[in-house]
């Protein structure tokens, strides 16, 4: 499973993580595969986080406010994921 992740985890890897080597770049150099096989390298490399900073918890028969914190947790890890493709984007645009 060396290229499945979480979410949160996938974003946190490929931004660098913590681990020596910084994220993708300011250029997202190496495209979209590289992202991922970066992120996969970073995984063993990086810092271990607790699983909940990495885990969205279940909403399932939760309060409404529960659903809504969910919600905004998604929609935090999907800028950062919309940032990286961002950059990945551009750089393979401008080539």
């Amino acid at each position: 499973m060396r290229r499945c992740f979480t979410l949160k985890e996938f974003v946190r890897l490929a931004e660098g993580g913590g681990a020596e080597g910084g994220g993708v770049g300011a250029d997202g150099g190496g495209g979209f595969e590289a992202l991922v096989a970066a992120a996969a390298t970073r995984r063993g490399a990086a810092a271990p986080v607790l699983s909940a900073e990495d885990d969205i918890p279940d909403p399932w028969g939760r309060t409404r406010e529960e659903l809504y914190a969910c919600a905004l947790e998604i929609d935090r890890a999907l800028s950062g994921l919309v940032r990286l493709w961002g950059r990945v984007i551009r750089r393979d645009v401008s080539c």
